[in-house]
């Protein structure tokens, strides 16, 4: 049985380009969630995870199922869901984030 692979750190840029202020929240598997980071109008937040294979982890080793910006407040009903498998390919990423219509649509650079 070979050794597992080792867990590389990935470091997502997050930009929140809209006129609106946003949220954003990592949830992992076993319906753990971290708490949601706010993200003022025109500001960037960073969130730091690890790459196992092609699967990214949480902090505390969790698979990551889902990560989302959405509306201050509403953020799950108004959520704009990352492409993981996208941002998982590289070391760093860049993910910009704006309002379309009644909900956020979040792009990886």
């Amino acid at each position: 049985m070979g050794a597992a692979p080792p867990l590389r750190p990935l470091t997502v840029t997050i930009k929140n380009i809209s006129g609106a202020p946003l949220e954003c929240q990592v949830l992992g598997a076993h319906w753990y969630a971290q708490p949601p980071l706010p993200l003022p109008s025109g500001h960037n937040v960073t969130l730091t995870l690890s790459v196992l294979g092609d699967q990214l982890r949480m902090d505390a080793g969790l698979p990551v199922e889902r990560v989302y910006c959405g509306l201050a407040g509403q953020a799950w009903q108004t959520r704009g869901e990352f492409d993981l498998k996208r941002l998982t390919l590289r070391p760093q990423a860049g993910v910009t984030c704006r309002v379309a219509g009644n909900s956020v649509a979040c792009n990886t650079e």
